[in-house]
């Protein structure tokens, strides 16, 4: 470890040692001190989550929470969580990060290889963030038996794990969220219109009805086509959703796991994701429906309000925008409230894979094979603390007590029990008993329209302390919610997931920028809205592309050397 990280990590323990000589505590091995004579302000930098709103109730919850952490533990917090949008958090921790007179404890967003992430580039670098392991060991065995739960091949664990001169080091605290949830909401009145071009019924590919079945993306194309030429309805865009959200539904149909900046090619070698199999039928696919209108042809350009609204006003068919559980339920009561005539939606089943006739593939028992919709990281969200943090073993304790007892946990997520919620009624599907929760009965009115609370002490979500659906809804949309999270197969690449690459040698920074740049610019944009290049279309275009491994082969190898490395170290790691 580099000497500034060494010094960084002197300098924290002795301020802290030096308060315990005044009345610390020493809470385990007793090399990292906390002061109980102290109040300690958690300043923390977190995004917004879908769906978060400030609520009136946010400052008493607040209270609640500090004065239930002292007395259960005797440490005085106050705690200063500051939200930003996910495009202003990137800028204003890039701003402060080094700022003397900003002290910033931790920093939550979303753990990614992409640039939009606020922490990942700062977790590879070891020298400027808090080497975590030492200080869970003394304060975070609760922290670490929530992440280690029910973490098959230890993904969420090694999630925290950045590579750095050729180790690793938990330099994040990682998430445990729920990996499904994804699905397309359509209108099923619609669909039973065109019923006779199309020979599909909506009641086979409704999940509410047992026994359902999935469409091939072909077929979904083919009622989406019908349902858009027929004079009988409104619909001018069938499917509305932003190309990420193409990515997340019907991408996986392919094959194609867009999450992953990194997959396996058909030998086996780890590549770029546009190298992978089938990619070319995904770039295709946009490049037709934004052509021919079954998709937005200015996708990257809309607003998922402006979407709603189309899809409320009857001038879209299918919904994949964010498409979770809770959007598309949201959505519905939406659509349900501002019409009253024949208009019925359904939530339909993940894509089945297809042959060259768009016909459904099966397996040797007589099963589609169906992928699933795309998985969501098991650890989405990352917390890092900076190596200026003045109070990060104090963070890593409020975070251990949150997840200590499903009581804490439940008090930054929902608010007061008995305030801000109740226990609801259980809900039983598919055999699987689901605890709910509820806003008391004489706000319920209010609440649900603006909820006093919505979880913003909550630093980092995990399933393993508690899960709990939400009692306000119907039967029809508790069996969606439970039908996307838990019953949906899901599309990822566990080989991949979890381990990060090192930033690459300067040797091969004209291989990423051109990598990067020629399929982003030269390829996906114009399949994004429809368009040829050059008199070329953008499957002709990656096929071009594609050459450029052979032009880049050392990268490449390099590429597959890292995961390779990745793979060995982990397995090691977990065997012992």
């Amino acid at each position: 470890m580099k000497l500034k990280k060494i010094l960084a990590l002197v300098l924290a323990l002795c301020s802290l040692l030096m308060c315990a000589a005044c009345g610390g505590t020493t809470d385990g091995p007793g090399n990292i001190n906390i002061d109980t004579g102290k109040t300690y302000t958690l300043t923390i930098y977190r995004a917004r989550d879908s769906g978060m709103t400030d609520g009136e109730r946010d400052e008493a919850v607040k209270a609640a929470i500090e004065e239930k952490f002292y007395n259960d533990t005797g440490i005085k917090i106050v705690l200063d969580v500051k939200i930003y949008t996910n495009t202003q958090i990137t800028d204003i921790v890039d701003v402060n990060f080094n700022n003397k007179n900003k002290n910033i404890d931790g920093i939550i967003h979303y753990l990614s290889e992409d640039t939009g992430s606020a922490i990942t580039k700062y977790a590879k670098d070891v020298e400027s963030v808090i080497d975590l392991d030492p200080v869970l060991a003394q304060y975070g065995s609760n922290i670490l038996a929530a992440i280690q739960k029910n973490d098959t091949d230890n993904i969420a664990d090694r999630s925290g794990y950045f590579p750095y001169d050729g180790e690793y080091y938990r330099t994040a605290l990682t998430s445990f969220v729920k990996e499904g949830g994804f699905g397309i909401l359509m209108r099923k009145d619609l669909m039973a219109a065109v019923q006779s071009k199309t020979g599909l019924d909506p009641d086979d590919y409704d999940i509410t009805n047992p026994g359902y079945k999935s469409m091939t993306v072909s077929e979904f194309e083919k009622v989406m086509r019908a349902i858009k030429e027929d004079s009988g309805n409104d619909v001018s865009i069938p499917v509305v959703g932003a190309p990420w959200d193409l990515q997340r539904t019907v991408a996986t149909a392919f094959g194609v796991d867009t999450m992953s900046g990194f997959g396996l090619d058909a030998n086996g070698k780890f590549v770029p994701q546009q190298f992978t199999p089938n990619w070319s039928k995904y770039v295709d696919l946009m490049y037709n429906w934004s052509k021919d209108g079954i998709w937005e042809s200015e996708s990257n350009n809309v607003t998922d309000d402006q979407r709603q609204t189309w899809f409320v006003a009857g001038t879209a068919a299918a919904y994949l925008a964010y498409p979770t559980a809770e959007q598309l339920i949201n959505l519905s009561k939406k659509f349900y409230a501002a019409n009253t005539g024949s208009e019925e939606l359904m939530i339909i089943a993940p894509f089945a894979s297809e042959n060259e006739k768009g016909e459904s593939l099966y397996d040797e028992s007589g099963k589609q094979i169906v992928n699933g919709n795309l998985k969501t990281f098991r650890s989405f969200y990352g917390m890092i603390m900076p190596y200026r943090s003045e109070n990060y073993p104090v963070l890593v304790k409020f975070l251990d007590w949150t997840y200590s007892k499903a009581e804490n946990y439940e008090l930054c997520q929902y608010g007061v029990k008995g305030v801000d919620w109740v226990e609801g009624d259980d809900f039983v599907s598919n055999g699987v008993t689901y605890k709910t929760w509820a806003y008391p009965s004489d706000k319920v009115d209010e609440y649900l329209v603006k909820a006093p609370y919505a979880g913003k002490y909550l630093l980092l979500p995990n399933i393993n302390v508690s899960d709990r659906i939400c009692a306000h809804y119907n039967t029809t949309e508790k069996l969606w919610y439970t039908e996307l999270y838990y019953q949906f197969p899901q599309f990822g690449s566990p080989e991949t997931e979890g381990i990060w690459m090192p930033e690459a040698p300067r040797q091969f920074s004209t291989a990423v920028t051109e990598l990067d740049g020629q399929y982003v610019d030269e390829i996906r944009s114009y399949a994004w809205v429809g368009l040829k290049n050059q008199g070329k279309t953008p499957t002709q275009l990656l096929q071009e592309y594609l050459g450029l491994r052979n032009t880049y082969a050392d990268y490449f190898t390099w590429i597959d050397q890292q995961y390779q490395s990745g793979l060995r170290y982990f397995a090691d790691k977990y065997a012992k």
